[in-house]
């Protein structure tokens, strides 16, 4: 499979002395879907953290139609992202500091890390909420909201899956335990994509979101671009993974949180990332 590199141009503009600090940051979308503006009905009477169903209106935005793999993971490394802090939260800098972080706790497994077989193509695992951000401040792009991965995942739809609601198909678009045998993750890729042509977004590896998690968010969530509550304990994460086996979770309304905070990683924890949907955004 070709190397899913990211290629980023930064064009400093010529502004007022009052606004030195604004650039404009321009991504290479060829590997990225550019999903409309428009409604769509969030949410679901399935589970009691995704209720109400409810109507949301996204700006245009552009998703990675891939998860991030080992092999762009590596670029960020090898051009210094953990040493430059313009990339990282306050929080993510203090935590990388203090602790010695230089790479995601697997990077060197050789059963998900760079070095596995097909390791470049693996999506990367073991990867904090903290990291994630940091890599998609490099690439200059984001993490996508809640609202923003659940639009681009049901890619139109109105069932439980992108495809429908028949379980019996979520083998042809989701890697998960039942036909990975419960061993680990597999390139990015390889099963079918949604109607929008995103892939693994049931099933590879769940994927950090923007968002901090609330149970009750949806209650009182906005109708036009929702960005999840101030502050919480836990960050969202969203998707099915490798090692479950349980359909429920890979449904495309499935709320999740990870459990080890923003610090933490694991082999079945990756990401992908989101810019706006002008091909840039003004930081």
């Amino acid at each position: 499979m070709k190397k899913l590199l990211p290629l980023i141009l930064v064009i400093f503009l010529s502004i007022p002395a009052n606004s030195a600090d604004k650039y404009v940051v321009h991504v290479d979308t060829t590997n990225m879907v550019l999903i409309p503006a428009g409604e769509y009905l969030m949410g679901s009477n399935e589970c009691e953290v995704e209720k109400p169903p409810h109507k949301v209106y996204l700006d245009a935005y552009y998703i990675d139609k891939y998860e991030v793999t080992n092999g762009a993971y590596k670029v960020f490394i090898d051009t210094g992202g953990y040493n430059n802090s313009a990339y990282w939260t306050t929080n993510g800098w203090t935590w990388k500091t203090n602790n010695g972080v230089k790479q995601p706790i697997y990077w060197n497994d050789l059963a998900f890390g760079y070095k596995a077989t097909n390791g470049p193509d693996l999506p990367v695992v073991g990867v904090s909420w903290y990291e994630a951000y940091a890599y998609a401040s490099w690439a200059g792009k984001r993490l996508p909201t809640e609202a923003e991965w659940e639009k681009a995942c049901r890619a139109g739809s109105t069932g439980k899956y992108c495809f429908g609601n028949n379980q019996s198909k979520l083998g042809d678009y989701a890697w998960y335990y039942w036909n990975v045998k419960g061993r680990n993750t597999r390139p990015v890729g390889q099963k079918k994509p949604n109607a929008w042509g995103i892939y693994d977004m049931h099933g590879n590896v769940v994927e950090w979101c923007a968002d901090w998690y609330d149970d009750n968010y949806y209650k009182n969530s906005p109708y036009k671009n929702p960005k999840g509550p101030d502050s919480r304990e836990r960050h969202v994460a969203r998707g099915g993974a490798w090692g479950y086996g349980y359909t429920d979770f890979f449904t495309s309304a499935n709320r999740d949180w990870a459990g080890f905070g923003s610090n933490g990683g694991d082999n079945d924890v990756g990401f992908r990332c989101v810019c706006n949907g002008t091909n840039y955004w003004d930081d």
